[in-house]
């Protein structure tokens, strides 16, 4: 279970020293509610457990399969035809396009009945046009300031209590330590280092919207003048 990717979790449990090879991800499935589906999957799969503290099974991948499968059909999301769907890569590309990891190619936000979700696309090889699409549950983030408002689910992002365009707004928001403690991964890695500088060893709190000032001016222009840098 994992309230990011199934491909990143699998790297991150592949890290760990006891772990004699890496994961692979062989079945993957969105669900609404997926901390009841894994406790009904390890129900059906008790006989198969290897170790009754740990979550290792011994069965065959198609078994495993279908087993996921016939659970989790209880708790689809029915992604095209129960979603609202809002493109928000403009909204923050206009409040922080120079944070933004260079090779994000989409942003949008998605809210289902009871779900809030992100999903960003990215496409490392320009030569390519092989794209990952990665998927995140908002409803880790936590710590609302409305949350004495009723009705109150216990979410920041709550698909009970706010209408999608409610919801995307917060997104819009969001402060970017938030983003990078939780793995919202949609900043670029010196962007990361920045936040996550000023916020542990200043105690400042980055900005919402990003500011410049012009220091430099330099032109480069058609014919035969020439016009000289100006420095301000």
């Amino acid at each position: 279970m994992t309230e990011r990717t199934a491909t990143l979790r699998a790297r991150e449990l592949s890290t760990a020293t006891g772990v004699p090879d890496d994961f692979e991800v062989a079945y993957e499935q969105i669900v609404s509610d997926a901390i009841t589906v894994e406790s009904k999957v390890h129900e059906l799969l008790a006989d198969y457990r290897l170790n009754k503290r740990r979550e290792f099974f011994q069965l065959p991948t198609m078994k495993a399969i279908e087993v996921v499968r016939s659970v989790a059909a209880e708790y689809l999301v029915d992604e095209e035809n129960e979603a609202d769907e809002i493109d928000v890569l403009p909204g923050f590309e206009s409040r922080m396009r120079r944070w933004l990891r260079s090779d994000l190619v989409a942003v949008s936000y998605h809210q289902f009945s009871d779900l809030c979700v992100v999903k960003w696309v990215t496409q490392p090889d320009l030569s390519s046009e092989g794209a990952i699409e990665h998927i995140f549950d908002l409803s880790v983030i936590a710590g609302h300031p409305l949350e004495s408002v009723p009705p109150y689910d216990g979410r920041w992002f709550s698909p009970v209590r706010n209408t999608p365009e409610e919801n995307a707004r917060e997104l819009l928001v969001l402060d970017a330590y938030s983003m990078i403690m939780t793995g919202l991964d949609i900043l670029s890695e010196e962007a990361m280092r920045y936040v996550a500088d000023l916020w542990e060893l200043h105690k400042t709190e980055p900005p919402i919207q990003l500011s410049w000032r012009v220091v430099e001016q330099r032109l480069d222009m058609w014919g035969n003048n020439e016009y000289p840098s100006v420095d301000s």
